[in-house]
């Protein structure tokens, strides 16, 4: 899977936990090389299992490590609270901006 799996809309419920599995890995890769090779501790938050019709405090907290992220590296990301994730052309874009971001951190990392 990797990277690549973070552009692809989630079809059904098995493909929501694949997702949410390999998403959440990447992040908590992140987290470790940023402390490796920044000496920076990142706030870690649990985004695997999600409910992708019960999010709750998941996107929020997932914005946060985005944040954390760009702001160790020196980088800017996106917004990625302002798409409504109902509405398919914008999950669409939010998977693009989301899994860019993922690529882009990870490339800069050298991890992924």
């Amino acid at each position: 899977m990797g990277l690549p799996y973070l552009y692809a809309a989630p079809q059904d419920a098995d493909d929501w936990k694949k997702w949410s599995f390999v998403h959440a890995a990447n992040h908590y890769d992140i987290i470790a090389a940023v402390q490796e090779q920044k000496g920076q501790q990142l706030a870690q938050f649990i985004l695997d299992p999600m409910d992708p019709d019960n999010l709750g405090t998941w996107m929020y907290q997932h914005q946060e490590m985005h944040n954390q992220a760009n702001a160790a590296l020196g980088t800017s990301g996106f917004d990625l609270l302002g798409l409504d994730w109902t509405k398919d052309d914008e999950f669409q874009i939010w998977l693009k901006l989301n899994g860019s971001e993922h690529t882009r951190l990870s490339a800069l990392l050298g991890i992924g």
